[in-house]
């Protein structure tokens, strides 16, 4: 049914029937509300027709958003495990080299020590020889042995010397020498200080042995 079959629709007369003019009017007033009816009913078809089409549309688009998600995926996967493997071998070459320098580093060190305990064991030779040379050198040196044994931290050592027997001579009065005999003795016993050689000795004696014994002191 239309708006206008509404407006046009005729009705048998009859005795005593309704008023005309007022059934015209409630007709025409119908067909315009339904005609209104008709208009919104056309624009929420066409709206639904149009949302349709964007659902339509809309999964179109979905479906291949999801399709290039999936073929995405494994190219993804593919550059993350390659990034891992590039990280990983960085990571193993800054070890590998930290590694070696370490290595190196305790290498030189072990050289360096080495190097050290050659140069101690060599100057320790060295110092034994001058020390061996020093000490043959006082041994055939009895009066630098002398003055070393003087110089230690021992106190003097007072050595008595007794000239050996000479030539006997002429005994002379006391009168005129101005010396009494004893006098004359005990001036020629003189004491020695090891290292030092007082005025009192003889010119004429020498050391011939270590200086321990009166023998060791003889004329010359």
């Amino acid at each position: 049914m239309t708006k206008d079959q509404i407006e046009s629709k005729t009705f048998k007369k009859g005795l005593f029937g309704y008023n005309k003019d007022e059934v015209n009017s409630f007709l025409r007033s119908v067909a315009e509300d339904y005609a209104e009816l008709e208009t919104k009913y056309a624009a929420l078809e066409s709206e639904n027709e149009v949302s349709k089409k964007n659902l339509m549309e809309n999964s179109v688009k979905i479906y291949e958003l999801e399709k290039q998600l999936e073929q995405a995926a494994p190219g993804s996967k593919k550059e993350a495990n390659a990034a891992n493997a590039e990280a990983n071998k960085i990571i193993n070459d800054a070890k590998k080299k930290a590694n070696e320098v370490i290595a190196n580093a305790k290498a030189e060190l072990a050289k360096l020590k080495e190097e050290m305990e050659t140069l101690k064991s060599g100057s320790s030779a060295k110092v034994a020889e001058a020390a061996d040379k020093v000490e043959a050198a006082v041994e055939a040196d009895p009066i630098t042995k002398l003055k070393m044994k003087s110089q230690g931290g021992d106190a003097p050592q007072k050595l008595k010397m007794t000239p050996k027997a000479a030539p006997e001579a002429e005994p002379k009065p006391a009168a005129f020498t101005g010396k009494s005999a004893q006098a004359a003795q005990e001036e020629e016993e003189e004491e020695l200080i090891i290292g030092e050689v007082e005025e009192g000795v003889k010119r004429n004696q020498v050391l011939i042995g270590d200086g321990d014994e009166d023998a060791d002191f003889e004329f010359l």
